[in-house]
């Protein structure tokens, strides 16, 4: 079971204190620094990057401030402040200061990614009325600070809904700022302001455009799009589902693609492993390539469906076989199966020798760090 720990940080109780925003005022960003060629100290497993830094480690057992912010209606005589559990809700006018971070991975041998610090701080919400929602915490431990932001962030947005289900969704219509606040030893002072990119999937840099993939490309220049066609549907929900990544999320959205292109047969049924099974046959493929299979997926499906399991058993196995599975039968579907690239996202299509020597290198990645700031409107 994920967990996260809660910290004891006092919040603001009556309109006299100061707004939410305030809490930023006295974080001075640094000066713009480009760290070079730093070497990743998160190895890839599944494709994925995870792991510690070593900046991560000095902020252990901090007292802090997590944050998202929507853009909301505002709701005429909602008190200044209210708690849903440990959630603090307040209601203000924009624009509130935070940071963001990107992470995009360049082309190459080398896998190197970028990771851009955009601080300054970025003003967010410039003249919109913003739910500002914040949940006191500690920095773990020993434990990556990503699995944190999970875990409070899952809280904050459940905490949030509950709120819109006693009101309604004017509360919190847009989702535009995510942060933590975190504070000196004695919880009387912001020291740093942190967002965090979760999530990033690593890809082979060396896969080129070929001919093939280019009469592949002529081959979707001619596609129709017609909105409720399988292929359309699937597609869509294809792709929420990866820029999800190995949620439960994503396993609900991949099976919906699934079901789009294999329509559940028969009274009262939710999913069809069958019909499934039958098309991966017809695709000329065999199901049982397929680990977890197909039946597992569905289990791992109800898990999350039927009894609201927030880490059921093979998720990330699970995710990556069925997005493999909605990948092959969209490609056989749009008759491209030998247009696209390998199935297995991690393989260059690189042809021997240069495709090994590919593999071989894929495991040396790296991470150039940059921050940014904009001098203007640095805090003094």
């Amino acid at each position: 079971m994920r967990q996260a720990s809660r910290s004891h940080l006092a919040m603001p109780t009556s309109p006299d204190e100061p707004p939410v925003n305030d809490m930023t005022r006295g974080i001075r960003a640094a000066e713009a620094i480009n760290y070079g060629a730093v070497p990743s100290k998160r190895e890839g497993r599944d494709g994925l990057l995870h792991g510690r830094t070593q900046q991560a480690d000095t902020l252990d057992g901090a007292s802090a401030l997590f944050r998202i912010a929507y853009v909301g209606m505002p709701i005429k005589g909602l008190p200044d402040h209210f708690k849903c559990g440990s959630v603090i809700v307040s209601q203000e006018m924009g624009p509130i200061d935070t940071q963001s971070t990107y992470i995009l991975q360049r082309p190459g041998w080398i896998p190197h990614f970028d990771k851009t610090m955009h601080r300054g701080p970025i003003a967010v919400g410039e003249g919109l009325a913003l739910t500002v929602c914040v949940l006191p915490v500690t920095i773990p431990i020993d434990a990556h600070v990503g699995t944190a932001f999970d875990v409070w962030r899952d809280e904050v947005r459940a905490a949030i809904a509950m709120v819109a289900v006693m009101l309604d969704d004017r509360v919190a219509q847009q989702e535009v700022l995510e942060d933590l606040i975190v504070f000196n030893d004695d919880s009387t002072k912001p020291i740093g302001m942190l967002d965090m990119a979760l999530r990033v999937r690593s890809f082979p840099a060396t896969k080129v455009i070929s001919s093939a993939q280019r009469r592949g490309l002529a081959k979707l220049a001619k596609w129709e799009s017609q909105a409720e066609s399988p292929n359309h549907v699937a597609a869509r929900w294809y792709l929420r589902a990866t820029n999800a990544g190995p949620t439960p999320d994503a396993i609900v959205y991949l099976w919906i693609a699934l079901e789009a292109l294999a329509p559940a047969q028969g009274k009262g049924k939710s999913s069809d492993v069958r019909g499934v099974e039958e098309l991966i046959k017809q695709a000329g493929a065999d199901p049982s390539d397929w680990t977890p299979s197909v039946g597992r997926c569905a289990g791992i499906r109800a898990e999350i469906v039927h009894h609201g399991k927030e880490e059921p058993t093979l998720l990330l196995e699970g995710f990556y076989s069925l997005e493999a599975m909605v990948r092959f039968l969209l490609r056989y579907r749009l008759d491209i199966l030998e247009e696209s690239w390998p199935l297995n996202v991690n393989k260059t299509n690189l042809t021997p020798p240069l495709g090994k020597i590919a593999d071989r290198i894929s495991r040396k990645a790296r991470t150039t760090m940059k921050l940014i700031h904009d001098a203007d409107r640095v805090p003094g």
